[in-house]
Order: structure tokens, then sequence, then C-alpha cells
């Protein structure tokens, strides 16, 4: 019987990653980084996640990539062979190339934090494509037996949260992430029983840290937080979003809680966020 050859690219990056190696200098580059991205939904979560993804965060994390690779790497993730791929059809497959596109782009939009080299319509454009992805994607398994994390939900979670500390995104835009946040509690599908909750958490805290919501906003979006789980639904559906409610609240409350950010409305907020959860509790 004939031996399986593995991928050369993940003999490739197991070596380099072993090796702790810098990405390859002049023409290497750009064809070692498409066949990355081209692999990223693989099947094998040690090629996606351990060898693909690590990789991408050691060298973007360090400073490794030039600017342009970055803005490259941005527009392919968010095309629609990445981050949209098959996202409106019945394959249980594709959601490892959304979930990981997503991921890869909380990196970038880091290394843009840290460093800027984005434009502010490529940042609204990479936004309103984020939020697009989170009305569309419907796959929100956490763990999948045999082929690892999927994690979208987890994932989009890191990317609002980077969003949110961007001073390019003001009020309004810091509005539509809040409420993003929101719709992703109210899933009925599932329960989520894999931290999104607390990824979640970070992304509503990176938002309230940026100061520029009024208190009028907090208050509707617990509000409808609250309202969503007295919507008649079949009673599993129902149990499933309540449950997910109230973990967001409660990871929402204790990192507020945690918070040195000294505020009247930090404080003001941690109560109202207590007031909810004995709503959704009672309810």
């Amino acid at each position: 019987m004939m031996e399986r050859t593995e991928p050369r690219i993940k003999v490739r990056l197991r070596r380099m990653s072993a090796e702790s190696a810098p990405p390859p200098q002049g023409p290497a580059l750009r064809p070692l980084l498409s066949e990355m991205v081209r692999q990223l939904g693989a099947l094998d979560p040690e090629l996606r996640d351990e060898l693909i993804y690590e990789t991408f965060a050691r060298w973007i994390s360090s400073d490794q990539l030039s600017p342009d690779d970055l803005n490259n790497l941005r527009r392919t993730a968010l095309d629609d062979r990445h981050l949209f791929h098959a996202i409106t059809e019945p394959d249980e497959r594709a959601v490892f190339m959304r979930s990981f596109s997503m991921l890869l782009l909380a990196l970038l939009l880091d290394a843009h934090r840290r460093r800027p080299y984005l434009q502010p319509e490529e940042i609204e454009y990479t936004r309103q494509q984020v939020l697009c992805y989170l009305v569309l994607e419907r796959d929100r398994r956490g763990f999948v037996e045999g082929h690892g994390w999927a994690h979208s939900v987890a994932h989009a979670a890191d990317t609002l949260a980077v969003l949110a500390h961007l001073h390019e995104l003001q009020a309004e835009d810091l509005r539509d992430l809040l409420f993003a946040i929101r719709s992703l509690a109210g899933e009925t599908g599932l329960v989520y029983a894999s931290g999104e909750d607390e990824r979640l958490s970070v992304a509503v805290t990176a938002i309230f840290h940026r100061g520029l919501l009024e208190r009028s906003v907090w208050e509707e979006w617990l509000e409808e937080l609250v309202a969503s789980t007295r919507e008649d639904l079949p009673f599993l559906e129902g149990f499933r979003r309540q449950l997910n409610v109230k973990n967001l609240l409660r990871s929402v409350y204790f990192r507020l809680r945690r918070s040195k950010h000294e505020s009247p409305l930090r404080l003001e907020l941690v109560d109202r966020i207590e007031e909810a959860l004995t709503a959704v509790t009672r309810g």
C-alpha cells in the first residue's frame, strides 16, 4: 500500500515553523503567500490552524511583511473565494475558508492599528464586508470533529474587537458593530459552547472603551437583547437564545466590573447589565 504524500506546502511550513523562519525574500514570497491563502480553508487542522494561520500570525505580528503584501492579503481575504466562499451553499466544509479568512483579517487590521498602511476608504470597505459576512454566515459551529476549529463567531468577534480599536471608526460605525453582536447573541440553532461569549465580550468592551457611544445607545442595546429572549419561538430555539444572550451579558458584566476605566457610565452600565440578566433569567 502506497503511503500518502503530504502536500509540499505542509512540509515546507512545518520546517519553517520549527526554525521560526522569516518570510522568504524577493520573488519567492508572493507565490508562497498565495499558496498559503489558497489553503487557508484546508480541512487538515494542522495545515490550516497550526501551520498556515500561525505562520501568518508570526510574520504579521512581528511586522515582517510589507504594507503592499498586507494590503494584497486583505483584498484577497475579502473576496468571494475566501470570506464569502460558498456562503449561500449547503457545503459544511466551506466554513473553514470563510472563518479563517476572517481570522486573517483580524491580524491584518491589527497590523494597521500598530503601523497604519490602509486608507480610510479601505477600512470602511473592510468594515462593511465584515458586517455583510455576519448577516450571511449561518454555520456557527465551534469545534468540528475530525476537522478542528471552525469557530466562525469567535473569529468574527476577534475582527470586531480590532475594528473597534481603530480610530478611523466613529460613533455610528461602532454602533453598527455593537448591534451586529446583538444579532449574533440571538442565535437559536445552537448554544455557543466554545468561548464565543468571551470573545464577543472583548469586542463589546473595546467598543465601550472608545467612549463614543451615548448612554441611550447602550440602553437600546440591552433592551433589544432582553426583548429578543421574549420572542415567541419554539421551546428549544428560545432556550438556546436565552442561554446565548445570558452568557454574553455575564461575560460583558464581569469584564466591565474588572475594567480600570473609571467613568460614571461604566458603573451605570454594570448595574443595567445586572438588571438585564435578572430580566432574562426570569423570562
